[in-house]
């Protein structure tokens, strides 16, 4: 298994949650960071389906803002202004504005915001 494959597998792990359930009993074992069914389905009433955290940046092809400011803690705005500013490149594909790892490498190697 390669490194983007073992990563990939890592990011299902993370999606299922198998790894990260404590055992029965075990009080020391940190909550998941899974909700509770009802705030679960209340957010599936509301329109707000939870998404799962963005692929590592050694497997994803593209990143949305969202995404991109998960994977960097630069706010969704300071994103926005940069590429405004043209500091950032990004591309809108079927109506969703994209970056690329190697667009945020660069644009975070030459002092982000």
């Amino acid at each position: 298994m390669n490194i983007v494959e073992s990563e990939v597998a890592a990011h299902l792990r993370r999606l299922i949650r198998s790894d990260d359930a404590p055992a029965i009993g075990d009080t020391t074992a940190p909550a998941t960071e899974r909700p509770l069914r009802s705030e679960h389905r209340a957010a599936v009433r509301a329109g707000k389906r939870p998404q799962p955290p963005p692929l590592p940046p050694s497997v994803a092809l593209s990143y949305t803002i969202p995404d991109a400011v998960a994977v960097t803690g630069i706010s969704r705005a300071s994103l926005y202004i940069a590429i405004r500013d043209g500091r950032l490149r990004s591309a809108l594909v079927c109506g969703r504005r994209i970056t690329t790892p190697e667009w945020l490498r660069e644009f975070l190697q030459r002092g982000a915001v």
